[in-house]
């Protein structure tokens, strides 16, 4: 991410995002000059999520491609480490399996799983299972907002008993085949 002041122009080859920040209403100008990787972010934040969450998960990653998405990655990080951190709390000494494919990233874990009206409530602001690890409740809210700011779909399944199986399409990504 390059900031400049409003006075300079943005070079041809980036893309422009804006921001508010802070209680006085600061517009911040943020340029994406190349793509973020999403299978770095994915490595990255998983290995956060399970040294601070004690009693963590077993994790692993499938990586059936190389995926790239035109974001800044901070946005990536905050929507993919939000994900994988509930995935890690909720699963105690289950099983995290991430998928990353050529269009989409795929996180389920064998946690206690959700109904559908605790799937319809995740959403809001401030909301928590009772037995959540730590957090205050937005984490989800944000990883909405940004997935409907940027165009990325987000499919949430789960059943009492039987775990949570997220997806996150990324319809504009870019991606390899994984070596």
């Amino acid at each position: 991410i390059v900031r400049w002041s409003m006075r300079q122009e943005a070079p041809a080859n980036f893309d422009v995002f804006t921001r508010i920040e802070g209680n006085r209403g600061r517009v911040v100008v943020d340029a994406i000059d190349k793509d973020a990787d999403v299978n770095a972010v994915v490595e990255a934040e998983l290995e956060r999520a399970c040294l601070v969450t004690p009693d963590a998960a077993r994790c692993r990653v499938d990586a059936q491609a190389r995926l790239w998405v035109f974001a800044p990655e901070k946005i990536v990080e905050s929507v993919i480490g939000n994900l994988l951190r509930n995935a890690v709390a909720y699963a105690d000494q289950g099983e995290v399996r991430v998928e990353i494919s050529q269009d989409h990233v795929t996180i389920e874990d064998t946690g206690p799983g959700m109904s559908t009206e605790d799937i319809g409530k995740i959403f809001k602001p401030f909301v928590r299972k009772q037995r959540q690890r730590g957090g205050y409740g937005v984490g989800l809210t944000i990883v909405k907002r940004l997935t409907e700011r940027f165009g990325w779909p987000l499919d949430i399944q789960s059943e009492p008993g039987h775990g949570t199986h997220v997806e996150i399409r990324f319809p504009d990504a870019r991606s390899e085949p994984a070596a």
